[in-house]
């Protein structure tokens, strides 16, 4: 059984294998590979007992297994299909930041955290330890629900 994955290293895409393993950027060799996804490749397994619509007509020797060929209405059909509208690429992730640079530690590190913000719902505190950005959430629900009788 081979398996191949797309690797990527400084937005080159790279395919690895069981055997082999490209190291360089290789268009041809990636191409090559891709070519192998067409319709006429194509390899549908269903496990299901109870699947009935289809007519196995066909036997593996060695396993038994039922199995028929895929017929060329269906290949010529998968080969201008028109992608469904609700498949589409996700919208850029707004909260993924672009810059990795360290921010570098204050001259002066605070003994105690100082509180930012305060208000009826919450407090927010800080104490720049270390440049790891940490967050401690301390959640105080208050719920008469285990009082009520069921009905």
């Amino acid at each position: 059984m081979y398996k191949y994955a797309l690797l990527s290293a400084s937005g080159l895409y790279c395919i690895i294998g069981y055997y082999n393993l490209l190291l360089e950027y290789n268009p041809e060799a990636i191409q090559k590979y891709l070519d192998y996804l067409v319709p006429e490749t194509a390899n549908i397994m269903i496990f299901n007992n109870d699947f009935d619509c289809l007519e196995l007509n066909k036997i593996e020797p060695w396993f038994k297994i039922q199995y028929m060929d895929i017929s060329k209405e269906w290949i010529k059909r998968w080969k201008f299909i028109e992608p469904l509208p609700d498949f589409h690429l996700p919208l850029p992730n707004t909260f993924i930041t672009s810059d990795f640079s360290l921010i570098s530690k204050p001259a002066e590190v605070l003994k105690y955290p100082v509180k930012l913000h305060k208000d009826n719902m919450s407090e927010i505190w800080n104490r720049p330890v270390c440049c790891i950005p940490k967050c401690y959430i301390n959640l105080h629900f208050v719920s008469d629900f285990s009082r009520r009788k069921s009905k």
